[in-house]
């Protein structure tokens, strides 16, 4: 089975090639992962991860999710975490603050994921200054941990005034 769309990466940047799935393309658009013939590089790996993007270069997979992240200077813990939130929750963008992402569940509050390496540092003023700002937009904070082996921890990270 041929993949859903054909795209092409150069200069950072992912160029739909071709659609061979009009619904599937259609609803790339929907979601404004697809954009101007230009699609959204963390969406654009997490489908090649799934085989329904192909690279104009026959690249496909695992081998297609690598190359996307590597041309376009993606992390890869942002395109490990953005891949199992995509999983489960329809919409996933990277956010405003730095190493973030937003999952949008279909109803409930957006989760807020702070996205950390293993040995990665932060203060804990760091991280109560992040969580405050979230929760402050009206995000779930969450903290994703990814180890040296791509295995990744999620953590609650709301701020208690005190403790009772």
């Amino acid at each position: 089975m041929p993949a859903a769309l054909e795209a092409r990466v150069d200069e950072g940047r992912v160029t739909l090639v071709a659609c061979h799935a009009e619904q599937f393309c259609r609803t790339l658009e929907e979601r404004g992962y697809l954009e101007g013939g230009r699609l959204y590089p963390l969406e654009a790996a997490f489908q090649a991860s799934r085989g329904r993007v192909a690279l104009a270069g026959g690249q496909t997979g695992w081998e297609a999710f690598l190359d996307i992240i590597r041309i376009t200077g993606v992390p890869l813990k942002l395109a490990i975490v953005y891949r199992l939130l995509r999983n489960r929750y329809p919409e996933v963008r990277e956010w405003t603050r730095p190493s973030t992402l937003l999952a949008r569940p279909r109803s409930g509050r957006p989760l807020e994921v702070l996205v950390l390496e293993e040995g990665e540092e932060i203060t804990i003023e760091g991280l109560l200054e992040w969580s405050e700002a979230a929760a402050k937009d009206g995000h779930e904070p969450v903290i994703a941990v990814v180890d040296r082996n791509g295995q990744t921890t999620f953590y609650e990270a709301r701020s208690v005034g005190a403790i009772v």
